[in-house]
């Protein structure tokens, strides 16, 4: 079921990266034919930002996916179920704070942009802590060495979208507030 998932993945990378490039060209015939001010220049000028931030996303994303039919090709013995439930846990994190940023920016509200600021550190500490654990499994079994770096090329991928979330609340709160 996650190698099914990770394909689909992997398949709608290509969709995402249309779109990107679909809402630069917007914003260029926005900017160009109506010359924004103020208010509609920031949201315009956010949208773009925001719309580059999703587009990396997508990319650490579609490369996760990879990394996860590497991880869990049957013949390699699979994951660790504790392992397996990190990982899940904080690709849900990463999924609720994108959630959060939806509704943020569909509402135009910057308390939960600032609240995803304060939480994201939280996120980052159980990132981490999951890194050095497998830095410390690495030591401990050499012949897995090869996995373990696969996991926290994850981790990291990880990472680097928990702020890359961070961007888009910020860009978020200079929508709205300026």
């Amino acid at each position: 079921e996650d190698c099914e998932l990770a394909l689909r993945i992997i398949a709608e990378s290509t969709r995402v990266k249309k779109l990107a490039s679909e809402i630069d060209g917007e914003v260029l015939s926005v900017l160009a034919r109506h010359n924004p001010v103020a208010n509609d220049l920031r949201t315009i000028i956010s949208i773009s930002k925001i719309s580059s931030e999703l587009e990396k996303i997508n990319g650490e994303i579609t490369e996760i996916a990879h990394l996860i039919l590497a991880i869990f090709e049957p013949r390699l013995g699979g994951v660790s179920l504790e392992l397996a439930d990190k990982i899940i846990d904080i690709g849900r994190c990463l999924e609720l704070m994108l959630k959060k940023l939806v509704l943020a920016f569909w509402n135009r509200q910057t308390k939960p942009a600032f609240a995803l600021l304060e939480t994201s550190r939280q996120c980052e500490e159980n990132l981490q802590y999951c890194i050095k654990d497998q830095l410390a499994f690495a030591v401990n079994n050499s012949r897995l060495v090869g996995r373990t770096l696969d996991i926290i090329e994850i981790l990291k991928a990880f990472e680097n979208c928990a702020e890359y979330c961070c961007h888009i609340a910020e860009n978020i709160i200079f929508m709205v507030d300026g």
